[in-house]
């Protein structure tokens, strides 16, 4: 979890993290933070 000042910043977050995928998301429960710019990668097909 994280603790935020800002009620307007909480909710940003938590908008950013429900477009995630799932796997993003269970790397981000499972405490895999190395894991989490890997998952940020786009295949355009290249």
């Amino acid at each position: 979890f994280c603790q935020f000042m800002d009620i307007e910043q909480a909710i940003a977050f938590e908008k950013k993290i429900k477009k995630w995928s799932q796997a993003k998301k269970l790397a981000l429960i499972e405490g895999r933070y190395e894991d989490l710019p890997n998952f940020a990668k786009k295949n355009f097909g290249r």
